[in-house]
């Protein structure tokens, strides 16, 4: 398939973008070990028996309240430029924030660890590309490939967010956006809590964008599930590459 030149809408000048396939899934890399965690490996990182299953779908939306993707895009929205991007959805899971994402792309890739999830996501056939890999990995093989990052509900699963942003601000382009959301805390940067979800502070997010070089343009906090009925507080961020 003949690469397309196209310009972004963010960065102002042209740069040759990968050749888009016919919507399919299919694994990254092809020779990689299949992957089965729901977090990037660190030091700190609980065994894999520890680690609570993903809700269901309709436990997600209904049990659970979740609303992430839809405040995180209206978060985003106000930085969002005129034009069509390359979006990239970080642990998209079943492609719950593809509906809002889609009428923004010009093409919308989608990466998460689990290939049952990218088999409902690919039935929603609003991506362009569904890959099964990890997040970190799959970063740090992209070089200004994206205008826009998001990761709704995925940093639960990672404490230290170093390696993946790193690996976000080299795939971005310059002016590139980020948005994402966590569970918050005010004790430490970031701490493992008893439902084995991570929760991460304002000022460490504030360093991660100093340490990586990003702006950040917004942190909203706000209640993001509900967990037993009870709120379960979070932060919607939104950062811009400097």
């Amino acid at each position: 398939m003949r690469t397309e030149e196209r310009s972004s809408p963010i960065a102002g000048r042209s740069k040759a973008a990968p050749p888009i396939p016919e919507r399919s899934t299919w694994r990254w890399p092809r020779s990689a070990p299949k992957h089965r965690r729901w977090w990037l490996p660190s030091s700190t990182s609980p065994t894999c028996s520890t680690i609570t299953p993903r809700p269901s779908i309709s436990n997600l939306v209904s049990g659970l309240k979740y609303q992430t993707p839809a405040l995180l895009f209206d978060a985003i929205a106000p930085f969002v430029p005129a034009g069509k991007l390359d979006i990239l959805d970080l642990g998209c899971g079943t492609g719950l924030f593809g509906p809002q994402l889609r009428p923004l792309a010009r093409t919308l890739t989608g990466i998460d660890l689990s290939s049952n999830m990218l088999k409902k996501a690919e039935q929603r056939q609003l991506y362009d590309q569904l890959i099964c890999g990890d997040i970190a990995e799959f970063l740090e093989a992209q070089s200004q490939a994206f205008d826009l990052a998001v990761a709704a509900d995925v940093f639960v699963y990672i404490g230290d967010l170093s390696r993946v942003f790193r690996g976000v601000r080299g795939a971005l382009r310059d002016g590139g956006l980020f948005g994402f959301s966590v569970e918050s805390t005010d004790e430490a940067d970031f701490v493992l809590r008893t439902t084995l979800r991570y929760a991460h502070s304002v000022p460490y997010l504030e360093k991660l964008a100093r340490d990586h070089r990003f702006v950040l343009e917004r942190v909203e906090a706000r209640v993001i599930r509900q967990e037993h009925e009870v709120d379960v507080n979070g932060y919607l961020a939104v950062m811009r590459c400097a």
